[in-house]
């Protein structure tokens, strides 16, 4: 029997209102959509998911409202079989909300109201410290407050976990450079990687570029996602491009979710980078193929079985 890969995702728990459109309205500009929907969202519940999906042993620790937005994120956090018993209620904060919207490219525009998720508890850290080994992995986002991700991360390199940093969305106070040292892995998408470095990934010479830019920043290992280009890795042992699998891209909301998922699933699993991030490619992929969020996270076996069709 395989040791079960052990994952805690420190993180936020959106309900996301997505709009499905052409393209965006301009400034003082009324269009008309196609449809919405409202989903369970949040960096941190996407990631959970996606973890839990591909058959990891996943805590989630987040907080939601004490409102019909936080009853119906438990609601379908339950529905997509993850334990609720580490989410908290807050009274004095709302449910964190998205607003997406989607083009007609599957590209997406969000807005996060972050309510409830910037409402951390003494508990959670006390959960991180009794579930975190050394053969587990820390899932960070950036839609909590800086200040608890520090105190998450400062954590887990204490027990010698794996912590996987997604910078998004990415700070402008500077509080990234507190975690450098401390992550073992950050994930920046394009638009990130440009905000963070001030070059843009769009050629093999840029793409780097800005990864060098990360080292110098402190962060030891780099995965660029480069979307429908894959992924280009940077560590002390390699430097590699991942292709993408090809697909039609559907939604690609919650795509760099599942990557990450993918990334630190197959870590603790005992992979090498290289095949860790083809892996989370392939999820990504797979993943943008579909509509929704947290819905559109592969399980292992699908996964499987996409990367078997692609590999003939």
């Amino acid at each position: 029997m395989k040791p079960a890969i052990d994952i805690c995702v420190f993180g936020s728990v959106n309900a996301d209102i997505c709009v499905y459109a052409d393209k965006a309205a301009a400034l003082g500009e009324t269009r008309f959509g196609d449809h919405y929907a409202l989903n369970l969202g949040g960096k941190g519940a996407n990631q959970a998911i996606a973890a839990h999906r591909l058959g990891a042993r996943v805590r989630l620790l987040g907080n939601v409202g004490d409102d019909v937005f936080g009853a119906f994120v438990l609601q379908e956090l339950a529905r997509f079989g993850l334990a609720t018993d580490l989410i908290g209620a807050a009274r004095t904060h709302a449910t964190g909300m998205a607003s997406i919207l989607v083009d007609a490219a599957g590209r997406n525009a969000i807005t996060v109201i972050s309510g409830a998720n910037l409402a951390a508890r003494d508990a959670e850290f006390r959960t991180l410290a009794e579930a975190l080994t050394p053969s587990s992995a820390l899932l960070l986002q950036c839609e909590r407050a800086p200040s608890d991700n520090l105190r998450a991360a400062q954590i887990a390199k204490g027990i010698g976990a794996c912590i996987v940093l997604d910078p998004a969305p990415v700070p402008t106070d500077g509080s990234l450079s507190a975690l450098a040292s401390l992550v073992d892995f950050v994930t920046p998408n394009e638009t990130e990687t440009e905000m963070l470095t001030g070059i843009a990934p769009s050629e093999p010479a840029a793409v780097a570029k800005a990864a060098d830019a990360l080292h110098r920043m402190g962060f030891r290992a780099v995965v660029l996602k480069l979307g429908a280009r894959g992924a280009f890795a940077s560590t002390p042992l390699l430097r590699q491009n991942f292709a993408a699998p090809e697909v039609v891209c559907v939604d690609s909301v919650a795509a760099g979710d599942c990557f990450n998922a993918a990334l630190a699933v197959q870590t603790c699993s005992g992979a090498d980078i290289g095949a860790a991030v083809q892996y989370a490619c392939s999820a990504g992929a797979l993943c943008v193929s579909r509509q929704g969020a947290a819905a559109s996270a592969p399980t292992a076996v699908e996964l499987t079985a996409f990367v078997s069709a692609i590999s003939k």
